[in-house]
């Protein structure tokens, strides 16, 4: 049976010295099909132009090759949406302008997709720093909580995610059905796309479900757009997936998932109104809740195994990395 088409969704705001590595590492990927689509949000910067160059130099890798520009900045939520509505494949892995896909990620990925029958998967995603010489692992996500939290029904899942979510997203490998069933008229939120969808999906009777393969590495720096302003945003973002996406579905949370919700709300909103020290204080009573809820994914168990990539660890890339400017 031949394989299914397979998109990259490269999803990019102001990266001109970084994008160029993220769409190298889509080169080294032993899948095919495979097509690739580049969302440049409205760049303010030469973005743009060094990915029409990469494509004009090595755009014929891929059986089909899509860049678009928005027109106004649509935000990390939109600018996805936009690339999946662009794609074609069956088969989606999106990735951030300044991470790297992991080799072999794609094919490692759909074949586990086939296998569970899962319509999404998450697999590792390897922090790193660079720094012109050396290339380097920080930590390996999934830890293991989480490693047990995506191994539980998606009800239980949930309850779990519903005071906040430690998936680490850049990991996710989706079929297009997963978009179709949990977003088909994409999100309400700007700036955070994970949460919200995490816990669409499992209200939905949707399983998370973790393999152990490596998808992506998550570049450590700094994030030169997340201003203030950007930070009000991601605060709204919450109180809006809190009030559409949870308390409608308050009979699928316990006691104190209920609680850690109430005190998760009540930080947001100290955050919008500056009274910064409330905030530290329902959150603080907020992680209290978190623990007791998730007390049984950190029990250590006789089967747990360790993460593959220690920090500190050399990796090794199959092409150079640009020097840091």
């Amino acid at each position: 049976m031949p394989n299914e088409l397979a998109s990259i969704i490269v999803f990019t705001y102001n990266q001109e010295d970084l994008i160029e590595d993220a769409l190298n590492s889509s080169l080294y990927q032993d899948y095919r099909p495979l097509e690739l689509i580049i969302c440049d949000d409205a760049s303010k910067d030469r973005t743009g132009e060094v990915c029409k160059e990469w494509i004009k130099a090595r755009g014929s890798f891929f059986d089909r090759i899509l860049y678009c520009r928005n027109e106004t900045n649509l935000g990390t939520t939109g600018n996805i949406h936009k690339g999946i509505g662009l794609s074609r494949g069956s088969i989606i892995k999106l990735l951030g302008g300044d991470d790297l896909l992991a080799p072999a990620a794609i094919k490692n990925g759909a074949r586990f997709l086939e296998e569970t029958s899962a319509l999404v998967i998450f697999g590792n995603v390897i922090g790193f720093e660079w720094d012109g010489k050396s290339f380097l692992a920080l930590e390996t996500e999934p830890k293991l909580h989480t490693r047990r939290l995506l191994s539980l029904p998606p009800r239980r899942q949930f309850g779990i995610l519903s005071s906040c979510s430690s998936i680490p997203a850049p990991g996710a490998l989706y079929r297009r059905s997963f978009f179709e069933q949990v977003e088909p008229k994409g999100q309400d939120t700007f700036h955070v796309p994970d949460w919200p969808r995490w816990l669409k999906a499992t209200s939905l009777g949707i399983p998370l479900v973790y393999r152990d393969f490596d998808a992506v590495y998550y570049r450590s720096h700094t994030h030169g757009h997340k201003n203030a302003a950007y930070k009000e945003k991601c605060h709204r973002d919450v109180l809006d997936c809190i009030e559409k996406l949870i308390r409608t579905n308050e009979e699928l949370l316990t006691p104190l998932e209920r609680m850690a919700v109430w005190a998760n709300r009540k930080k947001h909103e100290k955050l919008l109104a500056k009274r910064n020290f409330e905030a530290q204080l329902y959150n603080a009573f907020m992680t209290l809740l978190k623990i007791s809820i998730r007390s049984s994914l950190y029990l250590p168990i006789a089967s747990d195994t360790a993460a593959r990539q220690h920090p500190g660890s050399a990796l090794e890339l199959p092409f150079k990395l640009r020097i840091p400017s």
